[in-house]
């Protein structure tokens, strides 16, 4: 009896977690630190620690990057610009397992109105060398998270033609720049890389096939030496 139990509850727990996913802490919009010191003491970062990141800064690198900053009529604004508040791109989390308090390795879907992610597929990153040198740059790999940008050009092109490609491409530009100062405001290291096979990784991250990856953002904390 007990083991049959004991599998319908991991099957339910495993549907909640699927359907609810995980609430994300609330974000806070007063740092420790200035904007004009975030923006001179930006920089590029290919090398991280081991050394789990918290939940509550998973929230506030998501929120700048997608999150819902407030309202015009029925209309939830985001906290990065859109042309026409379209909204074209979505937001991934890769999550290698242990680098992160209570959440498990995989991938995730942002969902900026619930603030909340969406498992998409578990336990993908066990291995950080899994990943060829000729898909992703190696130094990638060595991030506790990752955050994959992709676009959904139809989204922009139902209204602007030929012209919406080139508005998402802009988007994905102002979405970068907001993660990668709201990580340099949490004191964490941060790269970017937009030369992966997209394709691949799209498959290997279980990425939907109408979500076109375009920006990949590696985050950690900083290696310090003899670590």
């Amino acid at each position: 009896m007990w083991p049959l139990l004991l599998i319908f509850y991991s099957y339910l727990h495993s549907e909640l977690f699927s359907a609810v996913g995980i609430s994300l802490p609330r974000p806070i919009i007063r740092g420790k630190i200035s904007i004009e010191e975030t923006i001179s003491n930006r920089r590029t970062y290919r090398s991280f620690a081991r050394t789990q990141i918290a939940l509550s800064d998973i929230s506030q690198l998501l929120w700048s990057g997608q999150g819902i900053t407030g309202r015009r009529g029925n209309l939830k604004l985001r906290s990065s610009p859109s042309a026409g508040a379209l909204y074209p791109l979505n937001l991934y989390l890769i999550v290698r397992k242990g680098s992160v308090k209570n959440v498990e390795g995989g991938t995730y879907l942002y969902q900026p109105i619930t603030h909340s992610l969406k498992l998409i597929a578990k336990n993908i990153l066990n291995k950080s060398h899994g990943i060829p040198s000729s898909v992703l740059q190696p130094w990638m790999n060595k991030s506790g998270i990752k955050i994959m940008i992709t676009g959904q050009y139809s989204r922009s092109t139902k209204k602007y033609g030929k012209k919406g490609r080139d508005y998402t491409l802009m988007e994905v530009g102002h979405v970068s720049q907001n993660i990668l100062l709201q990580a340099q405001g949490l004191l964490l290291k941060a790269g970017m890389a937009g030369a992966f096979d997209r394709p691949y990784l799209q498959k290997y991250w279980s990425i939907s096939k109408k979500h076109l990856p375009l920006m990949l953002i590696a985050i950690g904390k900083k290696r310090y030496k003899g670590m």
